[in-house]
């Protein structure tokens, strides 16, 4: 079984456009996967762990979403393998955090009418991205590829 942290985005800017239900069909299609074992986390001026509920994750949408604090909880989170969903408005950049991503198997998946595709360029070293961008950035609708990405012939 491979467990995946998935880290969801609860800035202010996640309120907007239907993003919450946008996460939640996210987060109920990632359950449907049996080969996976799934922690939430909540994301803004911190991080923390959420339970998936019968009616699904409590979400609240308030604050900024603050990179240091990402990073830091990536740095003492043992999961090597990372979803970030986010519609990618964030107001900084931390440059540690690329540091750490090139270490895991982190995914990021755009949430979101309006998603800011340029996080990507932000967050991850530019050496990947021009590489193999289609193996770190997603849309919600490639949630099947962005999981497929984590397994191996081992895995399944």
């Amino acid at each position: 079984m491979v467990e995946i942290s998935v880290i969801i985005d609860s800035s202010g800017s996640m309120s907007a456009l239907s993003k919450h239900d946008i996460v939640q069909s996210v987060c109920r299609n990632l359950l449907l996967h049996e080969n996976f074992e799934f922690k939430f986390y909540s994301w803004s001026d911190s991080v923390r762990e959420i339970s998936y509920l019968k009616e699904g994750l409590p979400l609240n949408s308030d604050g900024k979403s603050n990179l240091s604090e990402l990073a830091d909880f990536i740095q003492s989170n043992n999961s090597k393998n990372i979803i970030l969903l986010t519609d990618g408005f964030i107001d900084k950049e931390a440059p540690q955090i690329k540091d750490l991503i090139e270490k895991l198997n982190f995914r990021l998946v755009g949430i979101g009418a309006d998603f800011d595709s340029g996080l990507a360029s932000r967050l991850f070293p530019k050496n990947l991205i021009a590489v193999d961008e289609d193996k770190f950035l997603f849309t919600a609708l490639d949630l099947e590829a962005a999981l497929d990405s984590f397994c191996t012939t081992e895995d399944v």
